[in-house]
């Protein structure tokens, strides 16, 4: 038996006490929703499944001036640039942006079963890489000769 898993980690600058009590309370939420949804068995508004389902966790970084997102097994990328979203929404405006990468691993050494990503996000756009697609488009040009 194998275990795949998505991973990664984030830390940015937080700027004020406001936004440290909505990056707190935005991972208070996601823990609330597991709750709820481990007992409604799927009950739980979308956003929060979401984030649910991104398994991350919230830590202050060296200081309080710097936070961190991260998954360590089950992450979800997807709903954790919703949650940053709605942060960039509130309180650094439109042009602000954020940017990670993941991995995608296997307890196995299984073939295709390591990946990973990229991902640039405003309050309102995301913009996505896979490193896996990515791969594959060098490695066609590389057949084709370019």
């Amino acid at each position: 038996m194998a275990n795949n898993y998505q991973q990664c980690s984030l830390a940015f600058g937080i700027k004020s006490p406001e936004e440290r009590a909505f990056l707190v309370a935005l991972a208070e939420r996601a823990e609330k929703a597991e709750d709820e949804d481990q007992e409604a068995d799927g009950d739980v508004p979308p956003f929060e499944v979401a984030v649910v389902e991104f398994g991350w966790g919230w830590t202050p970084a060296h200081d309080a001036e710097c936070g961190c997102f991260y998954a360590e097994e089950g992450g979800n990328v997807e709903a954790m640039v919703l949650g940053l979203q709605e942060f960039l929404a509130k309180f650094r405006g439109p042009t602000e942006t954020i940017a990670f990468t993941w991995a995608n691993t296997c307890s196995a050494m299984r073939p295709h079963n390591f990946s990973g990503g990229g991902v640039a996000f405003t309050a309102t756009e995301a913009r996505w890489v896979n490193a896996e697609d990515e791969t594959n488009r060098l490695e066609t040009e590389l057949k084709m000769g370019r």
